[in-house]
């Protein structure tokens, strides 16, 4: 075939492809549904929701998510505006809603550098994105946001779409808006912002978690500086004013408790966008939200956190993220929750470890009546087709009671207890309070907290509060009413509480982790004197001697106390150091939270009458590993007491072994050289 008859035959075979793609994607572009701007929410966005606290008192709004104050851009000094375009989107006035240029720029560099690492987002179609739309990477997304784009370009002025945007961006700790990230990192309106706080918060946005001035100030200041070379190099400043803000240091907000309450918020709205069905894409303004926040709690797990969290650095000085909550046990409200991390925390989910074991594992099988506190099991090196949980000390015990084995956090007999309790009953049994565990989960991991979903500290916390309530459970929740603009109260935290489990089982579980404080893994709590019940947990990062997570649960009368802390970014420089388990930083935190809750002792737990003192044994336990009651004339250093509940009385040894066999279980021997 002669060349040009080729060139022509190519050509032609080519544009019929090319016009059938744009026939193709033509008619899936027409296939997708079309959203409708949400100009409700934009044209409203100067009505802020009112928030009020536990005693009615109204709360700023810097931190109110979407819904926080906001400043018209006429207020900004020019210089806020142009270290965002600069950075963003330098030909925003010029363009429709899409920048070709910049698109092509970007396709080349991806095209040279072998993967997608560059992006061409106007800031119309970020706009669009965080109102609307999802982070999925699709082409469906894709054509979505050009639609909404276009209709916002066609609507809004450049000027009103700047304003908007400036409004409604993320800037990492709980801050939507430059309003609320000029109070979160500078203690000051956006309207006082100079040149240098200017470029920092533009800097900012481009990945809240990597650039956050006050976790990552160098990372931080870099960025800054690239901004501000952007803007000298667009004509946007001159040269001494880019050499006086390029030798500026990045100066923050020195009065934290300006900010201690954002991760509050944020978990606040996340729920009340749950109880309107909003999904996030309708504004609360008009609404009224009163919550439990209560301040001087939120306070004292500020302060509390801060003042441990940077011994837990690692060897690459990182600290761990922190998360801490207060619930009240009467009304199940979420009365403090902070965190100090540079990702979201609200909806934060991680395996939990050792702390799941009193809901997981021994609640369910003193529900069920297969152990008692006092019940002997056999600590030894299992195996289960496989799987072989080994002890946080690589030692073993021997022989050890239920009740010393949650003291010390042994392993090996929560996986034994799991599997004669069965899986099913105890996935279920934790369920009734709150713990939800994936389907696909049927492993006796489970026993040491190995989820794939992992809980929230909220979840967790909620379930010990079903002891600390003798068995009754409920939904914790931030907020008390929710009353419509129209005065309408549309939603009330009724407290409904139900009963889980029985109030025997919740108090032999809380007597057995008052031990855990008193001379167990929690023992940092002892000090506080009082009526206190623990547990830690702890997991490792990966097959290494660092951490992952650490956790304290607890809880008096009053009060449920979470903490976690962790390494959310999970990788060998960010892993927490062996020396930071959940007995170590956790439960620091947890002793001075208490401190700051309690001037004066707090009620003791309530006993059911239905659980007993009763005289043991001691002989029997320690030589045949049995659970006998204690004859009346036995001497008293033969005898230990422990607590049972009626349904579980230990038997006389005047009853015949095999008759005690048949009506009291003897878990020790029934799974003893398990595998």
């Amino acid at each position: 075939m002669k060349p040009r008859k080729f060139i022509k035959k190519l050509f032609i075979i080519s544009t019929s492809v090319f016009l059938a793609a744009i026939l193709g994607f033509s008619i899936y572009v027409g296939t997708v549904p079309k959203d409708r701007l949400n100009t409700d929410y934009l044209d409203g966005m100067y009505k802020t929701v009112t928030v009020t606290d536990i005693d009615g008192g109204v709360l700023d709004n810097y931190y109110l998510g979407r819904d926080s104050a906001k400043i018209n851009l006429s207020r900004l000094p020019q210089h806020v505006s142009d270290a965002f375009i600069s950075i963003e989107d330098k030909r925003f006035f010029e363009h429709h809603g899409f920048d070709y240029v910049r698109i092509g720029g970007a396709i080349i560099h991806n095209l040279k550098s072998g993967a997608f690492s560059e992006g061409a987002s106007t800031i119309s179609q970020q706009l669009v994105k965080n109102l609307q739309l999802s982070n999925e990477k699709s082409v469906e997304r894709k054509i979505k946001e050009a639609y909404l784009t276009r209709q916002l370009e066609k609507r809004y002025s450049k000027q009103e779409i700047l304003e908007k945007y400036l409004n409604i961006v993320y800037f990492g700790g709980g801050a939507y808006g430059i309003e609320a990230a000029a109070h979160l990192y500078f203690g000051k309106g956006a309207d006082m912002l100079a040149l240098s706080e200017a470029a920092t918060l533009a800097a900012v946005i481009n990945s809240p978690a990597k650039y956050s001035p006050i976790r990552h100030p160098l990372a931080a200041r870099k960025r800054r500086d690239i901004v501000l070379k952007q803007m000298l190099d667009d004509g946007k400043i001159t040269s001494a004013e880019y050499g006086t803000a390029l030798e500026e240091d990045i100066m923050l907000n020195d009065a934290p408790e300006q900010r201690i309450q954002a991760v509050y918020m944020a978990g606040m709205l996340d729920q009340a966008y749950e109880i309107l069905s909003l999904g996030g894409e309708k504004s609360l303004a008009g609404y009224k939200i009163e919550t439990y926040y209560d301040y001087d709690k939120q306070l004292a797990l500020h302060n509390a956190v801060s003042a441990s969290i940077d011994g837990a650095a690692n060897e690459y000085d990182r600290r761990p993220s922190a998360l801490s909550t207060v619930i009240s046990n009467g009304t199940l409200g979420i009365e403090a929750y902070y965190g100090e991390s540079a990702y979201s925390l609200t909806r934060l989910r991680r395996q939990p470890g050792s702390a799941i074991k009193p809901i997981m594992v021994y609640a369910p099988a003193i529900e069920k009546n297969i152990i008692s506190p006092a019940t002997p099991i056999f600590d030894e090196e299992i195996n289960y087709g496989g799987y072989s949980p080994r002890n946080y000390s690589r030692t073993h015990e021997g022989w050890i009671t239920a009740r010393r084995a949650l003291e010390t956090s042994n392993n090996i007999v929560a996986v034994k207890i799991l599997d004669y309790t069965g899986i099913d009953y105890c996935k279920n049994f934790a369920a009734r309070v709150g713990i939800e565990i994936a389907e696909a989960d049927n492993n006796l991991s489970l026993a040491l907290g190995g989820f794939s979903k992992g809980v929230t500290l909220n979840e967790l916390a909620s379930s010990y509060a079903a002891l600390a309530n003798l068995g009754q459970s409920g939904t914790p929740s931030y907020i008390r009413t929710v009353t419509a603009p129209d005065g309408r109260v549309v939603y009330r935290h009724n407290n409904a509480k139900f009963q889980a489990m029985s109030g025997d089982t919740a108090y032999l579980v809380t007597d057995m982790l008052r031990g855990t404080v008193t001379s167990g893994t929690a023992v940092k709590l002892k000090s506080l004197n009082y009526d206190i019940a623990a547990k830690t947990g702890t997991v490792g990062y990966q097959k290494s001697e660092k951490n992952s997570d650490a956790y304290c649960l607890s809880y008096t009368s009053d009060y449920t106390v979470g903490v976690w802390l962790g390494c959310i970014e999970m990788d060998n420089e960010h892993a927490m150091p062996k020396n930071v388990s959940g007995g170590t930083y956790p439960a620091q935190i947890t002793r001075s939270i208490y401190k700051a809750l309690y001037d004066f002792k707090p009620e003791p737990f309530t006993r059911p009458a239905s659980v007993h003192n009763i005289d043991i044994d001691a002989l029997a336990l320690k030589n045949e590993h049995k659970v006998v009651r204690a004859d009346d004339d036995s001497f008293a250093r033969y005898r230990t007491n422990e607590v049972f509940s009626e349904r579980n009385l230990p038997k006389s040894k005047r009853v015949s072994i095999r008759n005690a066999w048949q009506t009291h279980f003897n878990v020790s021997a029934l799974i003893r050289n398990a595998g």
